[in-house]
């Protein structure tokens, strides 16, 4: 989470909530690493009660954390834009139960947004294949218009 910086137009928002989440996360952790007693000494029972508040402290994080994610997938306005932030967060991260509940829904409808754009395109391809559009093409000869054209649409259906 330390390099993540996130576009758009609630971007800089975003990011510094995600460095603020980060920065809670390693408070709490140096918390735990910095224990005044020792956790093996199995008669000191306070460490059972610090442990489970640092799980619930990471439940809430991963939630935060979650519920930023889906902003800022709402916030993206293009399908490629969607897909740089996901990769953007660590697959292990996007795994976390919590965090998964939160953006698998937001996830399923981006997939869902990228196959109707191949259709959009593959359908703009048939239509226009054997004469491709003439606006493409200024300044440039018929072969070379349609070979630009079509790496414009290949452009479109890469990620």
């Amino acid at each position: 989470l330390a390099k993540v910086e996130i576009g758009g137009t609630k971007g800089t928002t975003l990011t510094a909530t995600i460095q603020q989440i980060k920065n809670d996360f390693q408070d709490s952790v140096d918390a735990i690493k910095n224990l005044e007693y020792d956790i093996m000494d199995i008669q000191a029972t306070q460490f059972d009660s610090e442990y489970s508040a640092f799980r619930k402290f990471v439940k809430e994080i991963e939630r935060r954390l979650g519920a930023v994610i889906g902003l800022a997938l709402d916030d993206c306005e293009t399908i490629y834009g969607r897909f740089q932030l996901v990769d953007m967060f660590d697959r292990k991260l996007l795994e976390r139960p919590i965090i998964q509940d939160e953006v698998e829904v937001k996830q399923i409808r981006l997939i869902q947004s990228y196959g109707k754009d191949l259709k959009i395109v593959q359908d703009e391809f048939i239509k226009y294949r054997s004469n491709p559009p003439k606006d493409t093409m200024q300044n440039l000869p018929p072969i070379g218009g349609s070979l630009t054209w079509c790496r414009g649409l290949l452009a479109r259906a890469s990620i």
